[in-house]
């Protein structure tokens, strides 16, 4: 807790430089970057730096013009009447013994700053991938020399040394004219870090030898006889010489004109501070603060903290506080909330309090009023000038950044507008003596916030004890436990077997490049007809599964009918239709990782819990460690800490100025490919841990399968792989690659995004084909009725879609849809009829002894809603519906999607053609309205 209240702020402030230097200026490469961080934290303590001088200045004179009688009474005087003599002198001349440790306040000061930077830097891995002249390796120590004295050699690292040497160099400076017991003292400093950073990282030394080479020249200048000038001289070089690298660099107008004006600003601040200062009248003197302002510094830096700390994230876990638990090394979601809320309490309570204690009557008189200026601008930000950053995952990865860069007048000039409107009333609250009013509206938020965070903590610790529960008395749970693999999918070699592949996001215009890739694997799919010219009634998986587990009955029009059941409920009896049919018909019933059960995005499971006879279980990241060990390899990438960091970024995120969001999030997230390379596999992104978490199970699906049922089976087999795009070690096609090292000539793309969409999909395939051949082999093949089936698809650019005015629209709405029934033989078919992934239902029942009944309604499963074609509908993105901008709470109410026809379509016949796309609203017009 300590740490995370003092250090973390510091070194949280570390990684935002260093990760900002690195992208914006990727041409200064990581010792740059180290230059700009020993800047940036140089400066940031330079204030305190100073007033700890100035204290430790006063100590030595205080001491001096006391040392003739200290000396005198220590000579003359023994025991306890030495003791009392000298306490009588200093209380005549007020002082205490005790301010002697004002000598030590700026060791005190250097402590945190100095563990923010190890610990950031010990720990950075782009270090391991960076070299500087002639070092080769910043991630290890220098070793230039070694020394052999006969049997014995000894590794210099020169490094270390030359940073005690400028280190005794500065102190020599520093203390000139201070006592010996305080040199000593210095000196014993120097040799103690000597010591500490020897076999440290020589990018860690080389970041404390510029801090040394800073405090060398910050003593020079002290000692000059105009330091402020020579300050603000250094100050403006440097400023100068990073935008200038900036300003040539590939950034946006707005950052760069405001660089410009930025750095202007700096370069004339002596003249700007001399006109004003003449503008005052010189009788003008501060008065005593009054302790009115020490509250208001508090509610505002509360109120902060608990807004950035404490609502923020458990709002953002409170909308499905199962897909954060159980993260790596942690297991309860509150964790993050917990850490968050230290780190904002360091930023916006430890660390104002410090400066406000530690400056003068200026500083006291202004910081407080910026610190409320603060909390009303986070709060705008939050709830007026907000963004719907739609789809997160756990590590608060943005899908569409280019939400972030909504340019409007209302995210512009607005926010400006209320900051003068909030200056002038902070003004009006001075000048009338009202800083109590602030200081009320302060302490009001700060109640009202605290209780909003506690409320969604509360109903975050109820969700996760569940889930805890629940996962407890699972057959997952124990998977997780087993050093082995062992089936969970049995099937059957003389009974029926009907099969259910989900493969989420799976897009249809990949197939026909898959085969041409890989034309042999044509033959694994012998009994399949291929249906190209399919839709699904949603972009997403709220919308468009439903009808693809539970048939028509399940599509947006059709949910939104029932009007008194939420949609939380309705989802839930789609995705029960199948297993509960199949149950009723005497199968047994499997089902792994069921989509969004209660509107969670990883399995609750609750739903299932009134049906024992299903076999559900969550699978998702249970073998991946056995692939990586099969690799040779571990994970090196915890979750939990990458969830922990990203958190508290997507707060910052969220309080600061939308003209900043796009700025900040692209480059203080991550670094740069050509900047970390990375020689070691282990180090895996969030991204490429999501594939191979997915991926596993498909790579080991038949370990996972055997035929031991003696009765028909229904097994349904939700996989995400082709919903986590990444590059791979193409043509094989199994483990992530950085870029990507393979050009597939039949696949015509114009995006990054689906070349790793690509990749994705074919590595599913190619297990699936596995899979087959391993059914065919077991004799389990032709009694098995197989359907691969998607919820939807991704806005992408085909060129089977090049036609089309927005080639996006029509891949958003086109799963991909494979069916093979019971003994079917011969090569693979295409059937380009028109139909939908609510197809899914009627192949899975049809033909069986018991009739296509749904269980829950009693009406029948075979009755297809197409003839007259079919609407499908964009989802509306400030809708709750998508992903973690949903509010779980607020979601158990909702009983209706929210459609907008504007952005509908009715799809005819061919989907291919941009004609048989109509926008609802005219289709409507033409048919005489959408019941007819």
């Amino acid at each position: 807790m300590l740490y995370n209240i003092v250090i973390l702020p510091i070194e949280t402030i570390v990684d935002w430089v260093f990760k900002f230097s690195t992208n914006k200026m990727p041409q200064i490469g990581v010792m740059g970057a180290i230059c700009c961080v020993s800047i940036v934290i140089n400066f940031l303590a330079l204030p305190l730096y100073n007033i700890a001088d100035s204290l430790q200045e006063k100590e030595r004179n205080i001491q001096q013009s006391l040392s003739k009688w200290v000396k005198h009474i220590k000579k003359n005087f023994k025991g306890d009447e030495r003791f009392m003599m000298l306490q009588t002198y200093y209380r005549e001349n007020g002082y205490h013994p005790l301010y002697a440790l004002r000598s030590s306040l700026s060791i005190l000061i250097e402590i945190p700053f100095f563990i923010a930077a190890y610990h950031y830097l010990s720990n950075c891995q782009v270090l391991n991938s960076a070299e500087f002249w002639i070092f080769k390796n910043l991630g290890q120590p220098d070793r230039l020399f070694s020394i052999e004295i006969g049997n014995f050699s000894f590794i210099v690292n020169i490094l270390p040394i030359l940073m005690t040497g400028i280190n005794i160099v500065s102190g020599w400076i520093y203390t000139k004219g201070a006592t010996k017991k305080e040199k000593i003292q210095l000196y014993i400093m120097a040799l103690l870090f000597l010591v500490l950073l020897y076999k440290s990282p020589s990018g860690l030394v080389l970041y404390w030898i510029l801090n040394n080479i800073f405090s060398l020249v910050k003593n020079v200048a002290s000692k000059a006889k105009s330091p402020k000038k020579i300050a603000h001289f250094s100050i403006t070089f440097m400023l100068l010489l990073a935008s200038s690298i900036i300003l040539q660099g590939k950034s946006r107008l707005f950052v760069k004109i405001s660089v410009f004006i930025f750095t202007t600003i700096i370069a004339f601040t002596p003249l700007i501070t001399k006109i004003l200062s003449s503008r005052v009248s010189k009788k003008t003197e501060l008065k005593e603060v009054k302790d009115g302002n020490l509250f208001l510094l508090l509610g505002s830096g509360f109120g902060l903290a608990f807004i950035a700390g404490l609502v923020l994230p458990a709002t953002s876990i409170a909308s499905s506080p199962i897909e954060f638990s159980f993260l790596g090394r942690i297991e309860s979601p509150l964790k993050y909330v917990w850490t968050s809320f230290c780190l904002f309490l360091g930023f916006f309570i430890f660390w104002p309090l410090s400066i406000y204690k530690m400056f003068g009557t200026k500083v006291r008189r202004v910081l407080p009023f910026l610190v409320f200026a603060l909390l009303c601008i986070a709060l705008s930000n939050i709830y007026i000038f907000k963004y719907t950053y739609g789809n997160l995952n756990t590590s608060f990865e943005i899908e569409n950044i280019n939400i972030l860069k909504n340019y409007s007048v209302f995210f512009i000039l607005l926010p400006l507008v209320f900051c003068i409107i909030l200056g002038a009333l902070i003004f009006l609250a001075k000048k009338f003596k009202k800083e109590s009013w602030l200081s009320i509206i302060s302490l009001s938020l700060c109640i009202g916030e605290f209780g909003y965070g506690f409320y969604k903590c509360a109903y975050i610790k109820k969700e996760f004890e569940s889930y805890k529960n629940n996962l407890s008395t699972s057959n997952s749970f124990e998977n997780q436990k087993k050093d082995y693999i062992s089936p969970i999918y049995h099937l059957s070699r003389t009974e029926k077997n009907v099969l259910v592949l989900f493969l989420d996001r799976a897009m249809t215009g990949f197939f026909p490049y898959f085969l041409q890739q890989f034309p042999k694997c044509k033959e694994s799919f012998s009994g399949f007809t291929y249906f190209p010219n399919t839709l699904s009634f949603g972009e997403n998986t709220n919308h468009g599964s439903p009808a693809m587990m539970g048939g028509y009955e399940y599509t947006p029009e059709n949910i939104n009918k029932r009007k008194n059941e939420t949609l939380q409920k309705k989802h839930n009896e789609a995705s029960l239709v199948l297993p509960k049919f199949f149950i009723d018909a005497g199968f047994s019933v499997t089902v792994t990782d069921p989509p969004c059960p209660d509107y969670t995005w990883k399995a609750h499971l609750g739903p299932f819990k009134e049906y024992p006879e299903i076999n559900v279980s969550e699978v998702i990241g249970n073998y991946s460690k056995f692939f990586l060990q099969e690799h040779g390899l571990k994970n090196s990438l915890d979750l939990s800490s990458e969830c922990d960091k990203q958190i508290k970024n997507f707060s910052i995120l969220q309080i600061i100025f939308p003209i900043l969001r796009a700025t900040f999030y692209e480059n203080c997230r991550s670094i740069p490919s050509e900047i970390y390379k990375s020689e070691s596999e282990n180090d895996f992104t969030p991204e490429e841990m999501d594939y191979i978490n997915n991926f596993s199970n498909l790579y080991y699906l038949r370990k996972l399968t055997d035929f031991g049922s003696s009765s028909s089976t229904y097994t349904f087999i939700c996989n995400e792989t082709t919903h986590s795009p990444s590059y791979l070690n193409a043509p094989i096609y199994d483990f992530p690659e950085r870029q990507k090292n393979y050009t597939e000539e039949s696949l015509k793309t114009k995006s990054e995004v689906v070349e790793k969409h690509y990749h994705s999909f074919v590595a599913s395939l190619k297990q699936i084909c596995l899979y087959f051949d391993f059914l065919r082999k077991n004799n389990c093949y032709d009694n098995t009725r197989i359907i691969i089936v998607s919820d939807h698809g991704y806005r992408g650019y085909f060129d089977d879609f090049d036609n089309f005015p927005d080639p996006g629209i029509p891949t958003r709405f086109c799963p991909l849809f494979l069916v093979k029934d019971f003994n079917a033989k011969g090569k693979l078919k295409t059937d380009n009829a028109l139909m939908t992934n609510a197809d899914t239902v009627i192949f899975a029942t049809k033909k069986l002894d018991t009739p296509p009944i749904n269980p829950f309604t009693k009406n029948r499963l075979d009755e297809r809603q197409v003839m007259g074609g079919v609407n499908v509908y964009l989802t509306q993105r400030n809708s709750f519906v998508d992903g973690f901008d949903t509010d779980k709470m607020r979601v158990e109410k909702y009983t209706e999607f929210p459609i907008d026809k504007k952005q509908a379509w009715h799809v005819q016949d061919n989907l291919y053609e941009p004609k048989n796309w109509i926008p609802l609203t005219e289709w409507e017009k033409i048919n005489g309205g959408a019941e007819q």
